[in-house]
């Protein structure tokens, strides 16, 4: 039996709050420093120190997102390497609930809500959402933007309507202000809108 779809819903944003919250903790605990020989070399705490600063960033190869929140949410913090991580951890927990989304989407109206909630569990155990989500790099926020625009994309495969197709292009933009690559996202848009009924 399925469990109904409102209630499912709701224990599916109940542990991705969970999730979230674990994941801060465990950064907390764990990662309070940038780690040496990776990605979290990029810079992206430096840029939002500069923002802090005053100053506009100028790299031609990072856009701008990722360090304009973190410096939005480092201030209130008064931290930008731990506010950048509580975006990435911020960002692990919706894609994990954009997975239960997606699987629920996927499914039957009888078993969308175990596919979705199988989908999310399989998403939160991964060691990569738990590593990727605790680095200060845009790796963990282009994935759940990603996981949205195809997630808004199927939608308007299924039902097509303006708010799938608005919302996909808003999270293509964030995506792109986000990292450069998020153009080879546009295909799978492109054909959801050239399959739609």
């Amino acid at each position: 039996m399925s469990p109904s779809q409102p209630a499912a819903d709701r224990r599916a944003l109940a542990a991705a709050a969970c999730l979230f919250l674990a994941l801060a903790l465990f950064g907390a605990r764990y990662h309070w420093v940038e780690e040496a020989g990776t990605a979290e070399r990029d810079g992206y705490v430096a840029e939002a120190q500069q923002l802090l600063a005053g100053h506009l960033p100028h790299d031609p190869f990072r856009p701008l997102l990722y360090p304009l929140l973190t410096a939005g949410l480092g201030v209130a913090l008064r931290d930008p390497f731990a506010a950048a991580r509580l975006i990435s951890n911020l960002a692990a927990a919706a894609l994990a609930w954009l997975a239960y989304r997606t699987g629920r989407e996927l499914g039957t109206p009888e078993n969308g809500a175990w596919v979705g909630a199988g989908a999310m569990a399989v998403t939160a155990v991964n060691p990569n959402l738990w590593i990727l989500g605790q680095h200060v790099t845009t790796d963990m926020l282009f994935g759940a933007l990603a996981a949205g625009i195809l997630l808004a994309g199927l939608i308007y495969l299924k039902r097509p309507a303006p708010a799938p197709a608005l919302a996909a292009g808003l999270l293509l933009g964030l995506a792109a202000f986000t990292r450069g690559n998020a153009i080879f996202l546009l295909p799978a848009l492109l054909l959801a809108v050239w399959k739609a009924p």
